[in-house]
């Protein structure tokens, strides 16, 4: 019987092929193995699967199917997640954003409450400063009142005495100082977030080149099979 010399790359082929493609084959070689049995009848027999190529062609082409689509809900999946988080971060911004602006109104209205303070206050210091003047011009008038009269009543010592009368009055100074606060520099916010994509472009050719090679190495796997048929039957014809 002759021996069929296979690539040393079937195995690997043979293992990354498909589950269905491989029960197809190995039925294909169970109908083959039938065929060359010296009971069968060759008139009556029948394949399988009448068209091993197209059987073939048309798994591959459900599994492609099904990479795409696991391709699709995966693409599917990452969006909805880009999209949550860009959701969450949004809300988050506008929370941030409220928050400062409710600060930032606080602490205008917390300056303008001590700006008010500040401008009472030395209102009512100069308030009593004049009424400190007035006591004093007040006290000094009644001084020279009462001198005036001591020297009426006494002109004929006015000429031997003189009287020198120095009159001080406390000067207040007041001094106001004003506060000055300064809002506090706002945060700034770092909003970039670096983000891992899928590059699907690189994984669609990659199972492209995939399926193009196994596809190759499968045709050839066929042509080494039918060239070994061919050799069965015409040694199964010449022996009879």
């Amino acid at each position: 019987m002759a021996q069929v010399a296979f690539s040393h790359q079937f195995s690997h082929r043979w293992s990354n092929a498909p589950q269905a493609v491989k029960d197809a084959l190995l039925q294909e070689f169970e109908d083959i193995m039938q065929l060359l049995d010296a009971d069968t009848d060759l008139e009556s027999f029948e394949f399988t699967v009448p068209d091993l190529h197209a059987h073939i062609d048309a798994i591959n082409a459900e599994v492609a199917a099904e990479k795409e689509a696991a391709r699709l809900e995966a693409e599917k999946i990452e969006a909805d997640r880009l999209e949550a988080e860009r959701a969450e971060f949004e809300a988050l911004e506008a929370e941030r954003l409220l928050n400062e602006e409710q600060h930032t109104e606080q602490q205008a209205q917390a300056e303008e409450t001590i700006d008010l303070d500040q401008q009472v206050v030395p209102a009512a210091d100069t308030d009593l400063v004049e009424d400190s003047i007035e006591a004093e011009v007040d006290n000094n008038s009644a001084i020279d009142t009462d001198t005036t009269a001591d020297t009426e009543e006494s002109d004929t010592q006015a000429s031997d005495t003189t009287i020198d009368t120095s009159e001080s009055q406390p000067a207040t100074v007041v001094d106001e100082t004003e506060a000055e606060i300064s809002a506090s520099a706002s945060f700034a916010f770092d909003n970039s977030t670096p983000k891992a994509e899928l590059d699907a472009d690189f994984i669609k050719e990659l199972e492209s080149r995939i399926d193009d090679y196994l596809s190759e190495q499968l045709a050839n796997m066929s042509e080494d099979l039918k060239s070994w048929l061919r050799e069965q039957v015409a040694n199964r014809f010449d022996n009879k």
